[in-house]
């Protein structure tokens, strides 16, 4: 059986400057490529299987391992943006709990 390839999709529009994700990135100071949807989707879909109160650096740890061999394959932005789209989404994935939790939503 072959083995998979990882589907990186290439790399993306490259942002410079994107904006820090409150309570998971405080600042980020390197640029990184945009997501793909695929790539975005499979990214989230990983996180949203994880506890929203799981450290965001046990998050980021779990995605290299789902991607194994290949994250070293990957362009270092794109790296970036995966670490970033899954702070993203461990964010939201907060917020909601939070909300959850107070009643509110």
């Amino acid at each position: 059986m072959a083995k998979k390839k990882a589907n990186n999709g290439g790399v993306g529009r490259i942002i410079a400057c994107p904006l820090p994700v409150p309570g998971v990135l405080a600042r980020v100071t390197r640029p990184l490529a945009e997501m793909s949807p695929e790539n975005r989707w499979s990214i989230c879909y990983r996180v949203d299987r994880m506890h929203c109160l799981t450290r965001f650096l046990d998050v980021a740890r779990e995605l290299r391992k789902s991607i194994k061999d290949a994250w070293r394959d990957y362009p270092v932005e794109l790296r970036r943006g995966a670490l970033y789209c899954a702070a993203v989404a461990h964010s939201h994935n907060q917020e909601v709990y939070h909300q959850v939790m107070r009643g509110t939503r």
